[in-house]
């Protein structure tokens, strides 16, 4: 166990859902071991009060689907064919949110960044624990998933101040865009770590992610997770 009761859970992005195999190792590998703070964003038509109850959600903020990111994307803009524009400038204002709402109620020990839609390992402790020990200016993020030269950007665990700076890529987007930089979730989330001296600490924690009838472990060559149905899907398409 931590030596430290802090442990904040942030989730944002779709519920999805809620998928059972998710949030049962969400429940079994985070929750009842480390017994987190929780802050959401989600989306006001998949509100699920069972959620809200079973996971004792400290507060979340609620949008609708039709919110729009809060900038127009620059004409011409590079990005990759596989890169849907919108869900980069969706995702991460989101996470910023769920950190900005933590934020007004903790300042103190680790955040760990998350989405609705994946599923943890038993490994997933050992990369609590170990970010108890990361220097301030480092932020654990798991091993694989690197898309296009990147960096793997659905889950980190780091300190206030360097999970501050994670979360708050949404805002310094149009400023990366303005010098040419292509609209790729990964390579953004990647350059912003560099520029903010913010060095990643890498650890072997499989990831899933759950969409119907897809079910891959995405960080390690998208990997069926065992004894689900699956449909191979590149990854870079998610």
């Amino acid at each position: 166990m931590p030596s430290s009761p802090a442990f904040t859970l942030l989730l944002s992005g779709c519920l999805r859902g809620p998928h059972p195999w998710c949030f049962n190792t969400l429940r079994t590998h985070l929750i009842d071991y480390f017994k987190p703070s929780i802050y959401c964003q989600i989306y006001n038509d998949e509100i699920s009060h069972d959620f809200f109850d079973k996971f004792k959600v400290d507060r979340a903020i609620v949008l609708p689907k039709s919110e729009k990111p809060s900038f127009d994307l620059p004409p011409p803009m590079r990005s990759f064919p596989e890169v849907k524009a919108n869900n980069v400038l969706y995702m991460w204002r989101n996470v910023m949110l769920a950190f900005d709402l933590a934020s007004s109620q903790v300042a103190e020990g680790l955040f760990m960044r998350s989405r609705y839609d994946i599923g943890y390992t038993t490994n997933v402790k050992n990369a609590v624990e170990q970010a108890y020990t990361l220097a301030p200016n480092e932020i654990l993020i798991p091993s694989g998933g690197d898309s296009r030269g990147g960096i793997f950007d659905m889950f980190a665990i780091g300190a206030y101040q360097v999970i501050r700076t994670y979360c708050h890529l949404y805002k310094s987007i149009p400023y990366y865009l303005s010098l040419g930089h292509p609209l790729h979730s990964e390579l953004l989330l990647k350059t912003h770590l560099d520029l903010h001296g913010i060095k990643p600490v890498r650890i072997d924690c499989p990831i899933g992610l759950c969409r119907d009838p897809k079910q891959l472990i995405v960080n390690q060559g998208n990997v069926p997770i065992p004894g689900k149905p699956h449909t191979l899907l590149e990854l870079s398409s998610l």
